[in-house]
């Protein structure tokens, strides 16, 4: 958190630097623009925990409103509301259970699902806070860099579990369990660390498209630091650590 906090704090510095050379307030039409973007990504989970090992890498999707607050000449404010799409698998190496029916799987074991492996997939209502260095336009393109954070709000999280029912039957075989609702074992909020390189290619009057690639770097855990639904063998609830992470693709219209 700390770490959070100070990086928040020289993005906020930095911007305050920029603005004691800001345009003039009457340039209205060149301070504000907006416009929608579409971002195609490549997801998955960073455990840290010695139970848990990295597992399956997904695409996902996302899609939301750029705001873009001009501050001088090179730089400007990136805000917006968007709808983001994360997830990924995690591997299980130690015995994990997860109770079906909400019986007590120590009395009646075949009423447990042993866990093998688990692929979350996760829904964030999500607000980004950047600071944008754009070069001046060469010919009708003109490329950025950028440098902020995702405050996210989980809005759904499913999970697909794939393990062994009725683990006690020898002849048990490998299953799925598709659509298992996953908000009790998912935190409710996302930070994360977002940088990104792209380009501007100018349309019409001051239209442009955008395109360019971002990395979003979990800070806060995306699990519950102890699970509610998964259990050891002992019925207590494991602990459990892991970061979300993903590479997206940007590619989007500003006005």
């Amino acid at each position: 958190m700390k770490k959070i906090v100070t990086l928040l704090l020289i993005t906020i510095s930095t911007i305050a630097s920029f603005a004691q050379d800001a345009i003039p307030v009457s340039d209205v039409a060149k301070k504000f623009r907006f416009g929608l973007k579409a971002a195609p990504s490549v997801c998955w989970l960073k455990p840290d925990d010695t139970r848990f090992e990295r597992g399956k890498t997904v695409m996902k999707f996302g899609y939301g409103l750029i705001t873009e607050f001009r501050i001088n000449d090179i730089a400007s404010f990136l805000t917006g509301l968007e709808v983001t799409y994360a997830g990924g698998g995690l591997n299980y190496t130690d015995s994990v259970y997860r109770s079906l029916n909400g019986k007590d799987y120590l009395s009646d074991p075949a009423t447990a699902f042993l866990i093998k492996k688990r692929e979350y997939k996760l829904q964030y209502i999500n607000v980004p806070l950047s600071l944008k260095m754009k070069t001046k336009e060469i010919g009708l393109m003109a490329y950025y860099g950028q440098f902020g954070f995702d405050l996210g709000v989980r809005a759904k999280a499913r999970a697909t579990d794939t393990g062994y029912l009725n683990f006690t039957n020898n002849k048990s075989t490998l299953s799925s369990i598709a659509k298992v609702e996953a908000k009790q074992d998912v935190g409710l909020f996302r930070v994360a660390l977002n940088i990104g390189l792209g380009v501007e290619y100018g349309l019409v009057g001051s239209t442009v498209l955008v395109a360019g690639v971002n990395y979003s770097n979990g800070f806060t855990n995306t699990l519950k630091k102890n699970s509610p639904d998964l259990r050891s063998g002992t019925n207590a609830a494991i602990t459990q650590k892991a970061t979300s992470n993903f590479i997206s693709l940007t590619v989007g219209v500003i006005f």
